[in-house]
């Protein structure tokens, strides 16, 4: 059960005592010396102090703990990332996000072609673009809801892949006008693709564009470099299924390779 009393007295009057008999202190519209004041007595007596007040569309918060316990997650802080299918306009995308820290990075990859586009935004970046289409979302607000419409988790939160061309004509439908030509562009500019997060709110759609520019299609050097792992890690987990000694498969490796050089070498002789 909790003790609940109402005390009407001008707490400018208070003296320190009467705010000793707490655990934790809580105060909203005072004048700044007062809460300067409470707020010293908090800390000297090992009191948890709160205060802060809301102006219109501003307002504050402040709190002075002095020492206290706190739990830290493990791996917190740590790459996550995600990688899924999405179908763009009829065809299928593979998306890649890794958030690092205060980091985006975004890729996407037509299935396809194995055209790629990619992109890295700090914290900063993303704010300011949601700042700017007059709906503000912090950082890690704005990574979850990416999540929640890659994973198609949230009806309120969908995606669209766009060029230029349909980004300049869907800005132009958002101010009421009619999509006109628009002036010659850099070839740079037409290969980059724009990742549309768009939240669906009551009467209203905000559309926050990530811009990715083109990276070309994989390097096909690193690709041989990757399916050559992968074979050697296939050849060795076969070994293992079989019962056979992981040396003993490199071994056999090694003697296949001797075999294959064994005549090139001879007919050099």
């Amino acid at each position: 059960m909790v003790d609940v009393k109402v005390d009407t007295g001008d707490i400018e009057k208070k003296p320190e005592s009467f705010f000793t008999q707490f655990d934790a202190v809580c105060l909203t519209s005072c004048s700044r010396d007062v809460i300067v004041k409470v707020d010293q007595i908090c800390h000297k007596n090992s009191i948890k102090f709160f205060t802060g007040d809301v102006f219109g569309y501003h307002g504050y918060t402040f709190a002075n703990l002095g020492e206290h316990e706190f739990v830290e997650v493990p791996g917190h802080g740590q790459p996550t990332g995600l990688q899924v299918d999405y179908v763009f306009r009829g065809v299928e995308h593979v998306v890649r996000v890794v958030v690092s820290g205060q980091a985006l990075e975004l890729e996407v990859e037509d299935r396809m072609t194995a055209d790629q586009w990619r992109g890295e935004f700090d914290a900063s970046f993303i704010e300011d673009l949601t700042h700017k289409t007059g709906n503000f979302k912090q950082f890690n607000i704005f990574c979850n809801m990416l999540e929640s419409a890659l994973t198609q988790s949230s009806e309120s939160v969908t995606l669209d892949l766009l060029t230029y061309t349909d980004l300049e004509s869907l800005r132009s439908r958002k101010l009421g006008g009619r999509p006109g030509a628009l002036a010659p562009r850099s070839a740079q500019l037409n290969s980059k693709r724009y990742l549309i997060l768009i939240y669906s709110v009551e009467f209203d759609r905000i559309h926050y564009p990530l811009p990715l520019p083109y990276q070309g299609k994989p390097d096909p050097v690193v690709l041989q470099g990757i399916i050559r792992t992968l074979k050697e890690e296939l050849g060795r987990l076969r070994g293992l299924d079989r019962g056979q000694n992981p040396r003993d498969t490199r071994e056999t490796e090694i003697w296949h390779l001797r075999e294959q050089t064994g005549p090139r070498t001879t007919e050099l002789a």
